[in-house]
């Protein structure tokens, strides 16, 4: 028996599109499925049954027909990828970009503080001394 009542429309915005490493429509169309269940299982519509923990809520039955809907329609679309696994590769980008815009600047500002590439520890001293000054000064984070 299908339980049909009212709409539902989730929506993935440009946040959730990034954290799935979606940059084309191909992208997408490969991990929709994914996306989608991720969406509808992040939220949860529940029915009270008297517990005083929500968390142990069943699901409300409109809610999970929704979800197995999406997953039969968007079968095809399902790669079985995990948003945290991707968001771990994303992560692991993010430092190693970090890394080379920090060589790159470490070189230019020994090479402008008139030091040797030699001399690149003195370098690193001066900025951990900067950060940790500016940090005294805004203890919320530096700008």
């Amino acid at each position: 028996m299908k339980i049909w009542s009212g709409r539902r429309e989730p929506r993935a915005g440009e946040k959730e599109l990034d954290y799935w490493n979606l940059k084309c429509f191909a992208d997408f169309e490969a991990k929709a499925g994914d996306v989608m269940l991720g969406v509808l299982n992040a939220i949860r519509y529940t029915v009270p049954n008297g517990d005083t923990n929500r968390s142990r809520w069943p699901l409300h039955p409109i809610w999970q027909a929704s979800i197995e809907e999406t997953k039969t329609a968007l079968a095809p679309y399902v790669s079985k990828a995990e948003r945290k696994k991707v968001l771990d590769g994303l992560r692991e980008d993010r430092i190693q970009m970090f890394f080379t815009q920090f060589r790159g600047s470490l070189t230019s500002l020994t090479a402008l503080m008139g030091l040797d590439l030699s001399e690149l520890p003195t370098t690193l001293d001066a900025v951990a001394e900067d950060a940790l000054r500016a940090l005294k000064v805004n203890p919320e984070g530096v700008t």
